[in-house]
């Protein structure tokens, strides 16, 4: 887990821009009959020296395994930093050292342990002498962080989303949205996008507050030097002013050289050179600068989007967290509720993720059940609920024996990927044989733009809810959980939808299976026919009955 993360000074120390103020609103009457002077490509900067774009691999990754201080057993976890330049690695270890031994660092884990390493679900608090210096909340398993993570900052700023791992599982970046917390609350946007530890490449979205209420919304590349290339645009009282293209010194709002400015009514950029806020003289850029700034912005925008996916995966988790943490109040002579009594069976499916017997499947399946079974090859298994997260429509069972599990493939899939959905539909009616549909992932969200949800076109029926959505390597990427209701996209749009379906991803299942140390598999087989496939499948998914 990563406590507090480097090489973010030019970022929590944002300074407004007033000088845009000025200059956006009048450089355009400004430039009315100057000459323009064309720059060559030998005449022009290298953008990735100016902002400090570092694309060697000559940095060591610094991680270190702690005991935190609140666990009588054995429970370390591991601390990962940053990418340190080579030349800097060992003066910054000795600092580091100096700074433990000065101020006294220390650390408190309120999540499990096994095996002598923090597990599951919990928080990771940083201390010192001078007080509370930040906390994380996350997901661990063997004492690694996972993808989704919630820190909460000294200077009263939180950061959520999820980590971006190497081939070495060394943290290389994170997709990341940064607020300001105050009284409770999650406040106003600092960034959203991607922060690439690796290389000090930020890419994303960057906001910025004046005392006047006047903000920036800024797109693009920033560097270590805390120089920024790309797009900004210039707000009063949420109006669009006007949008800047190229160098801005985001520390002290400067303008570096060359900047642009665009030109609503030709619908083009228009460039000058700048000198001490001023217009000096309207330039011509040579082409492929142009082409080159408008893709990173792009690119840029296009990290901040999953940036805001990858910020709603962390707060799920830490609303799972939440529930398992808060206390609930004790009420003297509060009568016991009974548990409701579920007339008839309730059928779905479910599948096996553990050798040793747990079972995944839709909540709304087993909701409310005094009983629940298992058949697996004609063997009926009584099963046992262990956790339900109603939230996200999932519930994990267990059963006792050795079973071959299904391996789970947390990352987010793209659209346009063939996919499989096998299970028992309408079993009453089709037979008890188990059913396979193929189709492909049709979108990364679900209703409204849910992003917790893959919409796919293969065909689902009753009693597929809790269903594997699985990818041609039989590697489980979500649950199938809902088909679009039929008589309401009729009155909503008028139109009947086709093969309109809903999966939940399976990241979202992860707080239950680390939360109860389930022992997942995480890595499929080759790419399989569709018939090995559900050949494969069929050793896995189960059908599930509920009493």
């Amino acid at each position: 887990m990563k406590s507090k993360k480097f090489f973010k000074f030019f970022l929590l120390n944002l300074i407004f821009l007033v000088i845009f103020s000025g200059c956006a609103t009048n450089s355009i009457n400004n430039s009315f009959g100057m000459q323009e002077v064309k720059i060559s490509e030998k005449e022009m900067p290298d953008w990735k020296e100016i902002i400090g774009v570092n694309e060697n691999n000559d940095s060591i990754y610094y991680k270190e395994w702690i005991q935190p201080k609140n666990k009588a057993e054995k429970c370390e976890i591991l601390m990962e930093g940053s990418w340190i330049p080579k030349n800097e690695f060992k003066d910054f270890v000795k600092k580091m050292k100096e700074e433990k031994k000065k101020y006294h660092y220390y650390y408190t884990w309120d999540g499990e342990c096994k095996n002598g390493k923090a597990q599951g679900i919990g928080k990771l608090s940083h201390y010192s002498d001078l007080g509370f210096l930040g906390a994380e909340i996350g997901i661990v398993k063997d004492g690694i962080s996972l993808e989704p993570f919630f820190v909460f900052k000294k200077d009263d700023t939180v950061e959520f989303g999820k980590y971006i791992r190497d081939e070495k599982n060394r943290i290389v970046g994170s997709y990341s949205i940064r607020r300001s917390f105050k009284n409770s609350k999650i406040d106003k946007p600092i960034f959203e996008g991607y922060d690439d530890d690796k290389r000090l490449n930020i890419r994303g979205r960057l906001f910025m507050y004046s005392q006047d209420g006047r903000y920036t919304i800024n797109i693009g590349k920033i560097g270590y030097k805390g120089i920024l290339f790309g797009k900004v645009e210039f707000l009063k009282n949420e109006k669009l002013i006007n949008t800047g293209y190229g160098f801005i010194n985001i520390k002290d709002g400067s303008l570096y050289k060359y900047f642009g400015l665009l030109n609503p009514y030709a619908n083009k950029i228009n460039f000058y050179e700048w000198k001490g806020g001023k217009i000096i003289k309207k330039v011509s850029l040579p082409k492929n600068f142009e082409t080159e700034l408008l893709e990173i912005v792009e690119e840029a925008e296009e990290e901040a989007f999953k940036a805001e996916q990858a910020g709603e995966m962390a707060l799920k988790m830490k609303e799972r967290y939440d529930e398992l943490h808060k206390v609930d109040e004790v009420i003297e002579n509060k009568p016991k509720e009974e548990k409701p009594k579920k007339s008839g069976l309730s059928i779905g499916t479910g599948f096996i993720i553990s050798k040793n017997g747990y079972v995944l499947t839709n909540n709304h399946v087993i909701n409310s059940a005094n009983k629940v079974y298992v058949i697996l090859n004609k063997k009926k298994y009584p099963a046992m609920i262990i956790q339900t997260d109603y939230v996200n429509d999932i519930a994990l069972l267990k059963i006792n024996g050795k079973f071959q599990p299904l391996p789970i493939h947390t990352k987010i899939e793209d659209t346009g990927r063939e996919i499989a959905v096998v299970g028992y539909p309408n079993i009453t009616l089709q037979g008890n044989e188990i059913k396979a549909t193929f189709g492909n992932i049709n979108a990364l969200s679900g209703i409204k733009g849910d992003s917790r949800f893959y919409q796919i076109d293969a065909p689902i029926q009753p009693g597929n809810s809790g269903s594997p959505l699985l990818n041609l390597k039989g590697e489980v990427i979500g649950i199938v959980t809902a088909t679009l209701n039929q008589a309401a996209a009729l009155q909503s749009s008028g139109t009947l939808a086709q093969n309109v379906n809903y999966a939940i991803k399976i990241s979202y299942a992860l707080p239950l299976l680390l939360n109860n140390n389930v022992d997942y598999l995480q890595k499929g087989w080759r790419k399989l026919t569709k018939p090995e496939l559900v050949k494969k499948a069929k050793k896995s998914v189960v059908l599930i009955v509920a009493e």
